[in-house]
């Protein structure tokens, strides 16, 4: 916990990062990830994607299973594949957590 105080008010704030909120965070850079890829291929919110995904990571792995539904609506996307496919408008590795994920999109 942090304390901060000043005069009469002192706040006590709790800065430990449970895993919901690490996978959370996972969440958000795949979702900006995608939603940046979708951009720099010039698509609009009327289309619809597909991602698919790899990471060796567990933690990667676990996220996304976890928030499977809330990245696909949070990009638009009708389906979420792991593992790679030839089929794709654009593609790209990141680093998430510092794990390695490819991304890759494909519009439908």
């Amino acid at each position: 916990f942090d304390y901060k105080e000043k005069g009469d008010l002192a706040v006590k704030l709790d800065t430990k990062l449970t895993p919901e909120l690490k996978q959370e965070g996972v969440k958000r850079e795949i979702v900006r990830f995608i939603n940046d890829m979708r951009k720099k291929t010039g698509m609009t919110i009327k289309d619809r994607i597909v991602i698919y995904w790899e990471s060796s990571s567990k933690e990667i792995k676990k996220s996304i299973k976890t928030y499977q539904d809330d990245i696909t609506k949070d990009t638009l996307a009708s389906e979420m594949n792991e593992g790679k496919s030839d089929e794709i408008d654009s593609d790209k590795d990141v680093k998430v957590n510092s794990a390695k994920v490819w991304l890759g999109i494909k519009k439908k």
